[in-house]
């Protein structure tokens, strides 16, 4: 669309300087020239409008890549705690891995340099519906845990665990509330440092 654009821009150059130079009649140019600048607004709402479209697309992902890195955590959480053992485990954090990695390679691809997109490709960028976030389940199986004292979750948490929260590396608290994937691992938060990055506009 961008390569439509400039040869639209290009052609209208060429008219203006024929025009210039007396080979152009009044009446053709004025034709021609109104028809390449409705040529041109019409592109250009179209750049516009895929611009938009694969905005709203990231926002989108990011949400998803969050919502994602959320189950990652309980799943964690829930294997640590022997809720979620062996091949079950290792069958939903690859499930869930394949998709978070998905999501963000997409998020990189629409981020970068936009590829050439023609107008008959408008309606697949469209963010989906709520009816097809709805159809699409990118996790297949919920992971539930069982709600259990705080006592008892902290005797079968592995001995010696301490937050390794990578905003504040000296915080040594074993009070763990969640792991957090971050850098390719599981790392466990307290409570303490997790409240304050809630309340902290941060990506991981």
């Amino acid at each position: 669309m961008e390569d439509r654009r400039r040869s639209l821009e290009s052609k209208r150059d060429a008219l203006d300087r024929l025009f210039k130079s007396g080979k152009v009649p009044d009446s053709i140019y004025a034709s021609l020239n109104k028809e390449l600048s409705d040529s041109l607004w019409i592109v250009d709402e179209i750049i516009k409008k895929v611009k938009e479209n694969i905005e709203n697309r990231i926002l989108w992902l990011e949400e998803q890549a969050s919502l994602l890195e959320k189950i990652l955590s309980d799943l964690e959480i829930a294997h640590r705690l022997n809720l979620v053992k062996g091949e079950e485990y290792s069958k939903n954090l690859d499930s869930l891995l394949a998709g978070l990695n998905s999501t963000r390679e997409e998020i990189r691809h629409l981020s970068g340099e936009p590829p050439e997109i023609k107008h008959t490709n408008l309606e697949s960028l469209k963010p989906p519906t709520r009816l097809e976030r709805r159809r699409r389940k990118r996790v297949k199986k919920k992971i539930v845990i069982e709600e259990k004292p705080d006592d008892e979750y902290s005797l079968e948490l592995e001995p010696g665990l301490t937050c390794r929260n990578p905003w504040n590396k000296n915080c040594r608290n074993r009070n763990i509330e969640l792991f957090i994937y971050y850098g390719d691992e599981f790392i466990p938060i307290c409570s303490d440092c997790w409240k304050k990055l809630a309340e902290k506009d941060l990506n991981w």
